[in-house]
């Protein structure tokens, strides 16, 4: 998650809060040169491992599948976006930008494209897409349906492994 929340040296691992008081992310970097640029882990991907570290630890980390896009929930698009992206859907995920070298990239993935669902599974919000995506493995292969420019478009991605 990206955000302009002041996180300074020191407070990473510090929780990003929403305006309704709710956790949405854990604090792990900010950018040096540029001023309240930081970022942070998305709760979701969190949880597991703070479940796992409750039930004794171990080897939380295990093999993560990654995508590689980061994206937002299509509802809260700004009405220019939804111009010029010619975004017409209520729900899904809007890609805002791709991690180069990644699932997404290899796939044909594009910034501004909306993905409607993983595997055939619905994604109304960005959140649906993370969740789809940590219960598979490094190595499965998605179908991964998107509108771009309004149009329907499929792309198959075989997911990666989170570094």
């Amino acid at each position: 998650i990206q955000t302009d929340a002041a996180i300074n040296p020191g407070n990473s691992g510090g929780p990003l809060v929403n305006a309704a008081g709710q956790v949405v992310g854990v604090n792990t970097a900010i950018i040096g040169d540029a001023q309240n640029i930081g970022f942070s882990i998305e709760i979701d991907t969190v949880k597991p491992l703070i479940e796992a570290i409750r039930n004794g630890g171990g080897d939380v980390r295990g093999d993560q599948a990654f995508l590689g896009v980061n994206t937002t929930d299509v509802a809260s698009e700004s009405p220019a976006n939804r111009a010029q992206f010619d975004i017409t859907v209520e729900e899904g995920a809007f890609v805002q930008s791709i991690v180069p070298d990644s699932a997404a990239d290899d796939a044909g993935l594009e910034p501004g494209d909306v993905i409607v669902s993983v595997n055939g599974r619905s994604t109304p919000d960005s959140a649906s897409v993370g969740a789809i995506v940590r219960e598979l493995q490094p190595g499965d292969q998605v179908t991964i349906s998107v509108l771009r420019g309004g149009d329907p478009v499929e792309v198959t991605a075989t997911l990666g492994e989170r570094g």
